[in-house]
């Protein structure tokens, strides 16, 4: 039973430390856990509540009215005196309790108007938050290729160290045969010191990354997980980034609101009626309490706004043109961006060009000198000069080879790709 628990916990911990992250993932996890995710539901939760009471507007409006009056005069008709008719003079006091109700028969398309007015908005609301999460990912980017290039460091560093150990232990049998002296094995003992200094550095460093990267992320990540080199996958497709999307919806929003502004002036019709009791009733000619009602249709029209309409016309085709010069500012800066980054390459694949021939000849050297080291030749502090320095060539070639597979991340980023 205690093999079998063993062999199980040993498993789970294996298991915990094969465990990779990737660049997509960390991408995906980024958007997924920024806190301000969550509007792009209540956002379309807010939109159907604004069209739903806007479409309660073509519901009808029922008023209920309760009016006491007193009046200096009230009509009346004077007859003459000797007239045999007589009519009834109206109180001063006057009372009236009735409901009314107006219908909307026809709202020129005010309506229709005014729920694709609040779509365009929940859009632009949309695409907004796009753009922020969008915009993580460059910092995603930036974290998670840090991560890479301390990760390769402390590689580089950890075959460094096992053989400077292996060499360190070796000088110590040569010391007390009386080979080599004492002081060149304090010389090996400095070096290897050197490199676990350089290597508490690099975990510092990539320890701090991956914390930034966890918290972002929102996944549980160890210093003991591998970093897996992302694979670049080449489009030729144009740019996509979310603010053009965004400057779309902004212009459909002030051609959606001028046509609300022409529909404002068209004419409406109503239906109402009102029912009610009240003193005098309709017949102003009966001073008494009598039931009423009224029905009928209103027309509505401002024939005449001062030019308003014009004025609104003219705001909103000036707010387009700012809108098309913000996307023209965006495309200028992303070309200069595109640029750099392209410039950045060029110079890239040279040092790389350049690692490849210096690494191929401190791997002479270094072969050289590990033979030498073996027959006495040379002291194995001046070993460790030249392993050291064929480890770092190879650091530099790598670290060259992640800036190249970075910048061209960055290019796609800066695409939307």
């Amino acid at each position: 039973m205690k093999q079998l628990l063993l062999v199980f916990t040993l498993f789970c911990f294996l298991d915990l430390h094969s465990q990779t992250v990737s660049l997509e993932r960390c991408i995906e996890l980024t958007k997924e856990n920024y806190p301000k995710i969550k509007q792009l539901n209540t956002n379309l939760e807010i939109l159907d509540l604004k069209i739903e009471s806007i479409k309660m507007l073509t519901r009808p409006k029922i008023d209920f009215n309760a009016q006491v009056s007193y009046q200096s005069d009230v009509t009346h008709i004077t007859l003459p005196a000797n007239s045999p008719f007589s009519v009834p003079v109206l109180s001063k006091d006057q009372y009236k309790v009735y409901a009314e109700i107006n219908q909307i028969i026809y709202d020129g398309g005010v309506g229709k108007a005014q729920i694709h007015l609040e779509e365009t908005n929940t859009q632009i609301s949309q695409s907004s938050l796009a753009v922020e999460v969008y915009q993580l990912n460059e910092r995603t980017i930036q974290l998670y290729f840090t991560v890479l290039a301390l990760q390769e460091t402390e590689y580089q560093l950890d075959l460094v160290k096992k053989d400077f150990d292996d060499r360190y232990k070796q000088a110590v049998v040569s010391m007390k045969n009386g080979v080599i002296l004492e002081s060149e094995v304090d010389k090996l003992a400095i070096e290897i010191l050197k490199i676990e200094q350089q290597k508490i550095d690099a975990s510092s460093g990539k320890n701090s990354a991956i914390q930034v990267l966890s918290e972002i992320t929102g996944m549980k990540i160890e210093d003991f997980n591998t970093f897996s080199t992302p694979e670049l996958k080449m489009t030729t497709q144009t740019r996509q980034r979310p603010e053009f999307q965004l400057y779309d919806y902004q212009k459909n929003r002030f051609v959606e609101q001028q046509n609300l502004n022409q529909l404002k002036y068209k004419p409406k019709i109503y239906a109402f009626g009102q029912g009610g009791y009240g003193k005098p009733g309709m017949n102003m000619l009966e001073n008494k309490y009598d039931t009423y009602y009224i029905v009928g249709l209103r027309l509505n029209w401002n024939i005449w706004d001062w030019g308003n309409t014009a004025r609104e016309s003219k705001v909103n085709s000036l707010q387009i043109n700012y809108i098309d010069q913000q996307r023209q500012t965006l495309e200028q800066n992303l070309n200069i961006l595109e640029g750099k980054e392209k410039s950045n390459q060029i110079k890239i694949e040279s040092l790389i060009e350049k690692d490849k021939q210096i690494l191929e000849l401190r791997k002479k050297i270094v072969t050289r000198a590990a033979s030498q080291y073996e027959n006495g030749i040379i002291t194995p502090t001046e070993y460790a000069v030249e392993k050291f320095a064929y480890s770092m060539s190879e650091l530099s070639l790598k670290m060259h080879q992640l800036q190249m597979l970075q910048s061209q991340y960055t290019i796609q980023y800066i695409n939307g790709l």
